[in-house]
């Protein structure tokens, strides 16, 4: 017998929620025709796959693998009709990408231009590089651009951009024109919550340990450029870090720092994803990679 897929869908409810009520809930049906199939799921099976406890339920070692199996089929089941759907309405195939905030507009005009060279149609989705990862392995997006290190070893990686961080500061803060750690003496910096980017923040900081700068950090909660351009131009002890392409606003300043941490973005994709038109894009990508 094969696999029901709407049954694998209430299972994987369950298996997430822990507990057949809010199982129930989220999808929208009566507790015990949820039940009844979940039964039925097992008996096809031939194996228990959920364990009721006085708090809810658990997974089984069967049950663990059942859901990994789940997610598998069902994401493979969604692009499969997305496929069709736009074969049979001779649209490109459209691949959904999530975009991390730090990614310049100059990447985003290469993916474009790889995009049109390989035949796909793309969408970008704003979503941090912690968040990506989640959407990936949910298969609520195709691709993302993530800043370095990742930290999911899940995933497999094209890197796309490797360049130094500068200082960035307020055009009237008086700084040398060439920056070591030493100048950046007694200077906040102004950065983004680790929560985004676990490792890329960490990256960052160690780096600038290393390098005898251990700065107190100001979480800047905007990401709004006029937000950041306030914050930098008023505060004459606040500096921020950000690879050259990016300081482009008249009231701030880019100046090189020596040993310089890197920005790092990369492609990720999820290992088991063979599409055609995944492939295609990363070749193209490749391809730009290698031209002068």
């Amino acid at each position: 017998m094969g696999w029901d897929l709407r049954r694998l869908r209430y299972f994987q409810a369950v298996a997430e929620e822990l507990h057949f009520g809010r199982a129930a809930r989220r999808l929208h049906i009566a507790q015990p025709s949820l039940s009844q199939q979940i039964k039925a799921l097992e008996k096809a099976v031939g194996a228990t796959l959920l364990e009721r406890t006085p708090r809810g339920v658990r997974l089984t070692p069967a049950g663990a693998a059942a859901l990994d199996a789940a997610r598998d089929l069902l994401a493979l089941s969604e692009r499969s009709l997305r496929d069709i759907r736009d074969l049979a309405s001779g649209s490109l195939p459209a691949l959904r990408i999530g975009l991390s905030t730090g990614i310049g507009p100059g990447l985003l005009g290469r993916i474009r231009l790889a995009a049109g060279a390989a035949g796909v149609s793309i969408a970008f989705h704003d979503a941090t590089s912690a968040e990506q990862a989640d959407l990936l392995g949910r298969d609520e997006l195709d691709l993302g651009l993530m800043l370095e290190p990742v930290g999911h070893t899940d995933l497999h990686l094209l890197r796309l951009v490797d360049e130094p961080l500068g200082v960035i500061t307020g055009r009237r803060h008086r700084l040398p024109d060439q920056l070591t750690a030493d100048d950046l003496a007694g200077k906040r910096l102004l950065w983004f919550d680790r929560e985004e980017a676990p490792g890329y923040h960490d990256h960052v900081l160690d780096a600038c340990a290393a390098a005898g700068w251990r700065p107190e950090v100001q979480v800047c909660h905007s990401r709004r450029l006029s937000a950041i351009v306030l914050l930098l131009t008023a505060e004459p002890d606040l500096v921020s870090l950000v690879p050259a392409a990016k300081a482009t606003h008249p009231e701030l300043v880019w100046r090189p720092l020596q040993a310089a941490p890197r920005h790092r973005v990369a492609l990720a994709w999820r290992g088991h994803d063979d599409r055609e038109a995944v492939g295609r894009l990363r070749d193209e990508l490749v391809s730009g990679l290698a031209r002068p």
